[in-house]
């Protein structure tokens, strides 16, 4: 049996790098806008670049997310091949096309 494994560099350092660099940038702007616990100088614009800096959080666990269940773990055996829970029989395949790269929307593609 065959298990394509994720290469540590470009999955794991990949995706905690996605992760901590959108959750950095987010608590960056949530303390910009917080500053210094004075509770009359939160103004509107104060409130935005918090919103903002939320959304860059929320945006970080759902890219992580996102990339972690587009790539599937293939495995190969004897009799199977199977893509994460689908498993389909070798005889049963007729033809394979191969269609060459797709680019993956989540992450700068490096061509």
């Amino acid at each position: 049996m065959i298990r394509v494994k994720k290469h540590p560099v470009k999955y794991y350092v990949n995706l905690a790098f996605m992760a901590g660099f959108w959750t950095l940038l987010g608590l960056l702007l949530v303390f910009v806008a917080l500053g210094e616990p004075t509770p009359n100088d939160f103004g509107v614009a104060d409130l935005i670049i918090c919103l903002f800096g939320v959304c860059f959080m929320v945006l970080a666990i759902v890219m992580v997310r996102s990339y972690a269940r587009n790539v599937p773990v293939v495995t190969l055996s004897d009799q199977k091949i199977c893509f994460d829970d689908e498993c389909y029989d070798l005889e049963d395949i007729r033809r394979v096309s191969l269609t060459g790269k797709v680019p993956f929307t989540l992450v700068i593609n490096d061509q």
